[in-house]
């Protein structure tokens, strides 16, 4: 089991490594906060700020 090392951690990014790193943070911080400057979307699109996000993903 994961020892707790404090109570908040800060990720800056919602990429995909931002929350793979929030997720392996979740297990040694009581809370998360990820900074992001986009809006999330409910549903899977492309994201303004991801170049690359509109290219054919295989």
């Amino acid at each position: 089991m994961a020892e707790f090392v404090g109570n908040v951690a800060v990720v800056v990014g919602a990429g995909m490594g931002g929350m793979m790193a929030a997720g392996v943070l979740s297990k040694f911080f009581t809370e998360v906060v990820i900074l992001e400057k986009d809006t999330l979307p409910d549903n899977s699109e492309v994201r303004k700020s991801v170049p690359q996000g509109a290219h054919a993903h295989i």
